[in-house]
């Protein structure tokens, strides 16, 4: 099954979107409370039904983050793909642990940004230990190269 993460962007609004064979085929909304019964309702009626147009709806949208949440998001792939292997492992693994699927997803998406952001800096800034990239929510900045 694909799965996409939405999230409002500034907001604790987060849907993750689930498609068998390009359908729509589960919705999650994690905090449900912050969103008005009308806003549910639109919610549901306006989530794409086909995987295709997730992309082309929000795709390049201001206000809300995609990711397409990667199918495997077991603790070695994000221990692998973040390569400083350094700090206590155990902890880094009970922070991961504690994460959803969504931001695990948003997680390793943001790991190629934050190295070439690192690589920018031309050794000014460390990269930081793993556990603090995870505990600090790092994968959250905005690691734009300007």
């Amino acid at each position: 099954m694909a799965k996409y993460a939405l999230q409002v962007i500034n907001q604790e609004i987060r849907w993750e979107l689930g498609y068998q064979e390009g359908l729509l085929a589960s919705i999650t909304v994690e905090n449900p409370h912050l969103l008005s019964r009308e806003q549910l309702i639109w919610c549901f009626a306006e989530m794409p039904k086909d995987e295709k147009s997730v992309m082309e709806r929000w795709g390049n949208s201001q206000k809300i983050r995609v990711t397409k949440i990667p199918e495997d998001l077991r603790f070695d792939v994000f221990w692998e793909k973040y390569g400083y292997k350094i700090g206590g492992k155990t902890r880094v693994i009970k922070e991961w642990q504690a994460l959803k699927d969504a931001e695990k997803a948003a997680c390793l998406v943001a790991i190629p940004k934050y190295d070439r952001w690192l690589k920018m800096k031309d050794g000014r800034i460390e990269k930081l230990y793993p556990q603090t990239f995870l505990s600090q929510r790092r994968w959250e900045n905005d690691f734009t190269i300007k």
